[in-house]
């Protein structure tokens, strides 16, 4: 019987032919990192610069952008830094570290955005909702991931992710960064195994598992931010606290203004493309509510326009409105502020504003 508690032979192969390619990756990692010693001093060196970082680069974002960073983004920071060559050509198959980060770089606060723009604009694409900020950047279609902020009195509540030229909804990524690596390395590991022969191994799987193994030095630094339940169940108790956005990622809202919408995503979607009169009723009935101290379906109606904007101009305007003025009710300077920017530069030709 095998370690799984069945002898059907199909199994016992497998068994047997997972044991051959880790054997033959233990060789094959053996070769191709750095002596353990120097690995270990690659390791602490990238703890110390980024203990040294973490204080003037939480003080510079609250006083930039009004927020706060999470404990994990200096742990991917760290994991980064601690890379080898090797590791670090296997990461960059996956993820590249962009947005947030950039001031992370040496001389990165130092730098100066062009006339008339804020580095609150820096990474910043067409469709990112005022919560989403960019951290990092993927390997095709304009994939990034950013800290989504539910508040900006409060760490994020997530990373989210998604394809800035094949938008069709921001999905949860993970808690943490390295979750959300973890998760991708993941994906990549089950369509990669087994490997058709040694050659295919070395040049794909086994740089995988690499990463793999360097990421699980430092997930448990963040356990306090992750906790203990599966991505999936919190992703499912996520959906459940929010109120529905046709870009996919809902929105919350702190009781007591967390009342009802009273049109249901996938009408909006509908009334919003189609041009359709009532859409201009239900901006009224939004702001009208705001009024009357009620933002929900202002912040959600502001979404929903923002993410469906399609370079219309009177779609651009109303869901800057709706948001600002939402945000306004909640409290939320640093997110109004954030999508005013956005609003007065959302068709700038790059991300790139330095």
């Amino acid at each position: 019987m095998n370690e799984h508690g069945s002898d059907h032979p199909d199994q016992q192969k497998e068994a047997l032919q997972y044991q051959h390619w880790q054997a033959e990756y233990q060789l094959w990692r053996q070769k191709h990192l750095p002596p353990t010693d120097a690995l270990a001093l690659l390791r602490s060196e990238a703890r110390e610069v980024t203990a040294v970082l973490q204080e003037p680069m939480r003080a510079w974002i609250m006083q930039s952008y009004g927020l706060l960073l999470p404990d994990h983004i200096f742990t991917f920071w760290t994991f980064w830094l601690g890379l080898g060559p090797i590791e670090r050509e296997a990461i960059t198959r996956f993820i590249y570290p962009a947005g947030l980060f950039s001031f992370f770089e040496e001389g990165g606060r130092e730098r100066t955005p062009r006339e008339g723009l804020d580095h609150r604009l820096a990474w910043r694409y067409y469709l990112d909702p005022p919560e989403f900020l960019t951290v990092l950047t993927g390997d095709a279609d304009g994939l990034h991931y950013g800290l989504w902020y539910d508040t900006p009195h409060a760490l994020p509540s997530f990373v989210a992710g998604y394809y800035s030229r094949d938008a069709d909804a921001i999905r949860y990524a993970g808690r943490t960064l390295l979750e959300v690596l973890h998760a991708t390395v993941e994906r990549t590991e089950r369509d990669w195994y087994p490997p058709a022969n040694v050659r295919e191994g070395e040049e794909d799987l086994f740089p995988t598992w690499l990463l793999r193994d360097a990421i699980t030095e430092y997930e448990t630094i963040d356990q306090r931010e992750r906790g203990n339940a599966s991505l999936e169940v919190f992703i499912h108790d996520a959906l459940q606290e929010r109120l529905a956005t046709y870009n996919g990622i809902g929105v919350r809202v702190p009781p007591p203004y967390n009342q009802s919408v009273p049109q249901p995503c996938h009408v909006v979607y509908e009334a919003i493309r189609s041009d359709a009169p009532e859409v201009t009723t239900w901006i009224t009935e939004a702001e009208q509510a705001c009024e009357k101290g009620q933002p929900a379906f202002a912040l959600v109606l502001g979404h929903d326009l923002h993410w469906l904007s399609a370079g219309q101009p009177h779609r651009e305007e109303a869901a800057w409105r709706l948001l600002t003025r939402a945000y306004e009710v909640l409290g939320y300077d640093a997110l109004a502020t954030i999508a005013t920017l956005h609003h007065q530069h959302r068709n700038l030709p790059s991300v790139q504003i330095y």
